[in-house]
C-alpha cells in the first residue's frame, strides 16, 4: 500500500500538477491580429489568449501554419473571394494545459460540434 501511494504522490510531484482541458463551443469574438478569441460554452463567454505556438488545424487535422490568420479564396464567375477560417459563429475545440498556474492554449481544432 505504501508503494501505490508513494507511487501517486511521485507522479504528482513528476508532471508539476500540469492539467489538461477540451473545451468545445461557438466562437463569438476573435482578434486574429492579438491572438484573443472568445468561444461560448454551455451559455457563457470564455476568453483565451491564442499563443503563437499553440497548434490550430483544420477538422482534418491538418495543421494550419497561418493559425488564426489562416485563408481560404474562392472563385466564382471570375471574381476572387478571400475569407478567414476562424470567424465568428465557428464552432472549436480548444485544449488547454495548466503551467505555472495559468490556464494556456496548446491547441484549436476547427469543427466538432459545441456542448
Amino acid at each position: 500500500m505504501r508503494i501505490l501511494l508513494s507511487s501517486a504522490v511521485a507522479l504528482l510531484v513528476l508532471t508539476g500538477g500540469l492539467s489538461a482541458a477540451d473545451i468545445k463551443g461557438k466562437i463569438t469574438k476573435i482578434d486574429a491580429d492579438k491572438g484573443q478569441i472568445t468561444v461560448k460554452v454551455d451559455g457563457k463567454e470564455m476568453e483565451f489568449l491564442v499563443p503563437a505556438d499553440a497548434k490550430c488545424a483544420c477538422p482534418f487535422d491538418k495543421e494550419l501554419p497561418a493559425g488564426l490568420k489562416t485563408e481560404f479564396r474562392i472563385q466564382s464567375n471570375g471574381q476572387v473571394t478571400v475569407r478567414r477560417l476562424f470567424v465568428e459563429g465557428a464552432t472549436v475545440k480548444i485544449t488547454t494545459s495548466t503551467k505555472d498556474g495559468k490556464d494556456v492554449v496548446t491547441e484549436i481544432k476547427l469543427g466538432g460540434r459545441p456542448k
